[in-house]
């Protein structure tokens, strides 16, 4: 990339976008004189995008501001990202409308990302989006969300070693054998 920005001539104009700045090395932002700084979307701005991008398929249930508070310092792409998942999650349901609290579960794992927090399973998503906002993620939405049990989801709240704990014990008395 860097030899062919070097190999263009004087006259030529090359214009970049990026939504992760601090990621880009400072050997690419020595080959652009000029930038110009867009800000996150404000609170109504957010909300302007989040009606547009959910279109028809926005939930009765949803709660706007709820959404708008959470999405808070989110650029407008992952806005678009977390919509465009939560609806065609709804489409392959056969749903008319996404799920509300699909759209927060897709956002709270943005976030995640956002943050530096790779979530490679299933269990860590739902510790993480339990932990974020454990008042919408109960343990039976979690478990409709992913359709497993509630038990399940207990489990994969517990941590990784709850099963083998859990194996490790006599079944008639329940102590460790």
């Amino acid at each position: 990339l860097l030899q062919n920005i070097d190999a263009l001539p004087d006259h030529a104009v090359v214009v970049a976008a990026t939504n992760f700045a601090q990621g880009i090395d400072p050997a690419v932002w020595r080959r652009f004189p000029f930038q110009i700084p867009f800000a996150v979307p404000d609170a109504s701005l957010r909300e302007a995008l989040w009606k547009t991008m959910l279109r028809d398929f926005a939930p009765a249930s949803l709660h706007w501001d709820e959404l708008v508070s959470l999405s808070e310092g989110i650029s407008g792409a992952v806005i678009e990202q977390v919509c465009q998942d939560a609806i065609r999650t709804a489409i392959l349901a056969g749903e008319s409308e996404a799920d509300a609290t699909e759209i927060l579960r897709r956002l709270g794992l943005a976030i995640s990302l956002l943050n530096g927090h790779y979530l490679p399973s299933i269990e860590d998503e739902v510790r993480w989006l339990r932990q974020w906002r454990g008042e919408a993620f109960s343990l039976r939405e979690l478990a409709r969300l992913y359709a497993v049990s509630t038990r399940q989801i207990s489990n994969m709240l517990r941590g990784p070693n709850a099963g083998k704990a859990a194996s490790k014990t006599s079944k008639r008395s329940g102590k460790p054998r």
